[in-house]
């Protein structure tokens, strides 16, 4: 049932009760007491038409995503994402918000499902817009780069263009280094075609990981020169590093086949039961309050270098259809 319809039926009922109460109050001052035990009892019917018609509770399903969703450790609930589900939580307590915490695996399968779901962890792709509906963007964030080895830099410069990018495609058929890759991630059509072009081509090349987390093993795999290079999100390459003490560790390279920013948004489940809290979510996504608290947070936990970049992408037009 729609707020809406909801609301209408609500105060059709209160109207209704205060009809009853006022005849029973009405009945003569005799009955005065009896009049008050009536007036109760028909309220309690409109206290509890109310509770049944209210917005039904919403489960905001979310996963470990540092630095976007931090679940753990001495950063916890202070993630770039974090804190605009702190503000949801705040300014709609009408929806009785509940957060879940699931693997990220699971999230998927649940959403998939149906019921009374939102998020703010997944990617515009067309495989999700077949169960899912996203809001306008909130933000928008830089895509994945390719992280090396800081000690390596030298190497991969020569790779390198005028504006400091590298083709990933380039790259994976000229350079003699193993290249890492998280299972089951998305990096974009284009990247994630040219990850399976060279995995069709030469298996050996590509250290897949199929765990969950899998970037953090993978920049412990680079660390200890297991491999030479992978693709990551900015953030998640400088959050993990500062968990694992390598601060300076690495060097993020944009790649040529990635030039635009990726758009973050609220998504819920496509049913009739999410219809209200989504048009709400998509209402706070348009807002400047919260756009600006995305950029903040965001740019919070970018390598320093790649700020300038990010910056003017937002002012040349970002990345406006499915990632």
């Amino acid at each position: 049932m729609s707020l809406s319809t909801a609301h209408g039926l609500i105060v059709g009922a209160f109207a209704l009760t205060g009809i009853a109460v006022l005849t029973c109050i009405t009945a003569g001052g005799a009955r005065a007491a009896r009049a008050r035990l009536c007036a109760a009892f028909l309220l309690s019917i409109g206290l509890t038409m109310w509770g049944s018609c209210a917005a039904e509770p919403v489960a905001w399903l979310e996963t470990n995503l540092p630095p976007g969703v931090i679940v753990e450790g001495p950063e916890l609930g202070q993630g770039y994402l974090d804190q605009l589900i702190a503000a949801v939580l705040h300014d709609l307590p009408q929806y009785q918000i509940k957060i879940t915490e699931v693997p990220l695996v699971r999230e998927l399968q649940m959403l998939k499902m149906g019921g009374s779901y939102c998020s703010i962890d997944l990617l515009k792709i067309p495989e999700r817009e077949t169960f899912l509906r996203f809001t306008s963007p909130v933000g928008y964030f830089l895509p994945a780069v390719l992280v090396v080895r800081a000690e390596d830099k030298n190497h991969y410069d020569r790779y390198a263009d005028a504006n400091h990018m590298i083709s990933l495609e380039t790259l994976l058929q000229v350079d003699p280094g193993v290249f890492g890759m998280a299972v089951r991630r998305t990096f974009g059509k284009i990247p994630d075609s040219i990850l399976a072009r060279a995995i069709a081509k030469n298996p050996r090349k590509i250290a897949q990981i199929y765990e969950e987390g899998g970037t953090a093993t993978l920049l412990r795999m680079l660390t200890a020169h297991h491999i030479d290079a992978l693709l990551a999100y900015p953030t998640e390459q400088v959050f993990l590093a500062a968990q694992s003490g390598h601060t300076d560790a690495y060097y993020a390279y944009p790649i040529v086949e990635s030039p635009k920013l990726v758009a973050m948004r609220f998504d819920c489940t496509k049913q009739a039961v999410t219809d209200d809290i989504f048009t709400a979510l998509d209402a706070k996504a348009k807002s400047t309050a919260f756009q600006r608290a995305f950029q903040l947070g965001y740019e919070r936990w970018l390598p320093p270098y790649l700020l300038p970049l990010y910056r003017a992408r937002l002012i040349d037009g970002p990345q406006t259809s499915s990632f």
